[in-house]
């Protein structure tokens, strides 16, 4: 879902955002150019996720799905972890829980639900927020008061902020064959 995302976006994103000012106070002129493709993947798009693990299975997806064109180091620059992305901006940030299993939830809750990681993963966007999470995930309510505190932030988006929502189908080539997996799609 999110190496499809990113070749959706890779060639009509603009290469300045709608009423972007400069250092000066000016709104900028508006442009309908594209970005080059380093641009892109410098300035335009970024992905995070909270496991080292699910970043190499983005990159390698996206790698497969860009292949030669696109320079492996400059891919792995755009997908790394919410730390790692600290201090960073991308027009369109992409955040990826990949987590469905209540325990591993569970076990990982404090880290996963972190109010400063998410503000740190939403700050990132300079335009557009789109988050992949599980309802799990969304769901997961924390024994440590702490942690329930500090998930709020999570639930509120999903639930309050992205208050419209359809059911959707996400269909993928697994080893097995064509597999479908039925979410919702939530938005503002």
């Amino acid at each position: 879902a999110v190496a499809s995302l990113v070749w959706l976006l890779s060639g009509c994103m603009s290469s300045q955002l709608a009423n972007e000012i400069d250092r000066t106070g000016t709104v900028k002129a508006p442009s309908v150019s594209a970005y080059s493709s380093d641009d892109f993947w410098k300035f335009g798009v970024g992905v995070v996720t909270p496991h080292r693990a699910q970043q190499a299975l983005v990159v390698s997806g996206l790698q497969r799905l860009f292949g030669p064109a696109v320079p492996p180091s400059t891919i792995r620059e755009s997908v790394d972890t919410v730390e790692r992305f600290q201090g960073q901006q991308r027009d369109v940030m992409i955040a990826t829980f990949a987590l469905g299993d209540p325990d591993a939830i569970s076990d990982e809750d404090e880290f996963l639900l972190s109010l400063n990681r998410f503000n740190v993963m939403a700050s990132r966007a300079r335009a557009k927020l789109i988050v992949l999470v599980s309802r799990q995930v969304v769901d997961h309510l924390s024994a440590d008061p702490e942690v329930l505190r500090g998930s709020a932030l999570l639930k509120t988006y999903v639930e309050t902020f992205c208050s419209n929502h359809r059911p959707m189908t996400l269909a993928f080539n697994a080893p097995a064959g064509l597999r479908q997996v039925t979410g919702e799609f939530r938005w503002r």
